[in-house]
């Protein structure tokens, strides 16, 4: 049964639901709950967001754009504001999933010897503890560029040297792994 006003329906609070794409602007897209009232929700909240089809099935295309007639996830955070609508806000990614996709993207970086970016956090006994997204890495000071270590709380480039996925340790460089590997070998030739 249809009903006109959300705020008879307070079950329905913190569920999660597919609304309906139905406009879409720079800044904003404009969705249908399926309850009384229109919201508007920002792209960039939605960023991330998976489109789906009216059957709740992902759609997977090339391009991450949500377009009219696309379903998105949507969590009720109330179902009746002061002005009796829907206040909705995105669905984010379940931190363990988060952590894994982060970890991944790492290792990715460390075997292409692409850089990450991080902030140094503060000295420890072997160097320096270095926030990089989400996880807090090892900068060991034979390893830090004086530069770099100079820096503490300045968001600034890394390499990843090293990953041990048991133990969830990040070692980071600010120099290239090969640069590193060389002056290894140097020291352990004298």
């Amino acid at each position: 049964m249809f009903r006109r006003f959300n705020i008879s329906q307070p079950q329905l609070q913190g569920q999660v639901i597919l609304a309906k794409v139905l406009r879409s602007t720079r800044q904003q897209v404009l969705v249908d709950p399926g309850y009384y009232g229109l919201n508007w929700v920002s792209k960039q909240e939605l960023a991330a967001a998976t489109p789906y089809s009216a059957s709740g099935q992902p759609i997977q295309r090339s391009s991450p754009e949500l377009l009219p007639g696309d379903y998105v996830k949507l969590r009720l955070a109330a179902c009746a504001t002061p002005y009796g609508d829907t206040q909705l806000e995105p669905v984010g990614i379940p931190g363990d999933v988060r952590a894994k996709l982060v970890w991944d993207e790492l290792e990715t970086r460390m075997r292409s010897g692409k850089m990450v970016t991080g902030r140094i956090l503060n000295v420890t006994t072997k160097g320096y503890a270095v926030g990089v997204a989400g996880y807090v890495a090892l900068l060991e000071s034979n390893h830090a560029l004086p530069e770099t270590a100079a820096q503490i709380g300045t968001l600034q480039p890394f390499y990843v040297a090293s990953m041990d996925k048991p133990r969830k340790l990040i070692k980071l460089s600010g120099v290239r792994r090969e640069v590193a590997d060389m002056e290894e070998m140097y020291r352990q030739s004298m």
